[in-house]
């Protein structure tokens, strides 16, 4: 009798725990759990990429053996080992970051070009974001995969070598439907402020005249008080801006037709560039012309080197204060500063 008095109390009350929810059960989910830990997350994943690009840099993996994308992705997962035994990351983040990585062309096949790819659901608002080819396998020949459909858009970034990077709008380390579906805008290259000139004594003398009531006689000039000008030098040369029949600037001293920067030679070598990427070769690109039309539709953006003594990639991970200002991958953008500004303050790139 006493059992068959307390099996249905317990009973009920087993029934009553098993509907009750969990209150105060701690999550560690990667940047969205709820304990306290995953306050660091934000900051932690945010710190941990430029350690990754440091190390493990996309333009060194250019498909060929040894430097694949699997290849890409293994010194990404040794980085984040390290930095999880330095209690720099929370383990837990540690697949969040190897998959937000892994959505890049680093290591894929470089006749493909490819480039992230963001569509947005228009009924749902989700964002997604793949790496297209945009060539195909010889490399020249244009394909466009990256397009609009039925109830998605699609918006093609060839700014970017990663996912995230072209896509994370919102700036909150994953790609959702709280970003606008376009691609994120590379922060625009900030010229390094240079002294102003010091004034002549010439022009002391213009901008400080000393008063007199009485006439000022007349003074016989000497031989060195008016400089000769130079006049095979053109004007427009040596003013660091792009004038009417330029097609760069920064072109220097007495310039021939003055050259992109793209182009420059500090950064530009056609035959250096064709011998070091296999694949240049192998799809037909052995002429000037067809290299410099490579280099710039595709080689700039995928982070290639073009020239023994320069690395777009290297010269944003040497200096810290142009990787923050241009962004860690606007190889373009580096570019430009080096030939325009870096190199004559005596900056590097290898």
């Amino acid at each position: 009798m006493k059992r068959d008095t307390w099996l249905p109390s317990l009973l009920a009350l087993s029934l009553v725990v098993l509907a009750t929810p969990a209150r105060g059960r701690l999550t560690y989910t990667c940047l969205t759990g709820n304990a306290p830990q995953v306050s660091n997350d934000a900051s932690q994943v945010a710190a941990v990429r430029p350690v990754i690009d440091a190390a493990c840099p996309c333009a060194a993996f250019d498909g060929s053996s040894g430097a694949t994308h699997r290849d890409y992705l293994k010194c990404a997962a040794t980085t984040l080992a390290a930095e999880v035994a330095a209690l720099r990351l929370r383990s837990q983040c540690v697949v969040f970051v190897k998959r937000s990585v892994g959505k890049s062309s680093c290591g894929t096949n470089p006749a493909f070009h490819k480039q992230p790819c963001v569509t947005r659901v228009t009924k749902t608002g989700a964002v997604r974001c793949a790496l297209t080819a945009t060539t195909k396998l010889d490399g020249i020949t244009p394909v466009n995969r990256c397009v609009s459909g039925r109830g998605n858009s699609a918006t093609l970034c060839p700014s970017y070598t990663h996912c995230v990077d072209a896509a994370d709008t919102n700036g909150n380390l994953r790609i959702d439907a709280g970003d606008s579906g376009s691609c994120v805008l590379p922060p625009a290259p900030t010229a390094t402020p240079s002294s102003p000139p010091s004034p002549t004594a010439a022009d002391t003398a213009t901008q400080s005249p000393t008063p007199s009531k009485t006439p000022t006689p007349t003074l016989v000039p000497t031989a060195t008080a008016t400089p000769s000008p130079s006049p095979s030098v053109p004007s427009s040369c040596t003013n660091a801006s792009q004038d009417p029949g330029e097609t760069g600037f920064n072109c220097g001293g007495v310039c021939p037709p003055c050259q992109d920067l793209l182009l420059s030679p500090l950064v530009f070598d056609w035959q250096w560039y064709v011998s070091h990427y296999s694949d240049l070769q192998f799809n037909g690109i052995t002429t000037e012309a067809l290299a410099q039309q490579h280099w710039l539709t595709y080689g700039i953006d995928e982070g290639r080197q073009a020239y023994a003594q320069f690395s777009s990639a290297v010269y944003l991970q040497k200096y810290p204060d142009l990787s923050a200002a241009l962004g860690s991958t606007n190889y373009r953008g580096a570019i430009e500063h080096y030939v325009s500004i870096g190199y004559a303050e005596g900056r590097t790139g290898y």
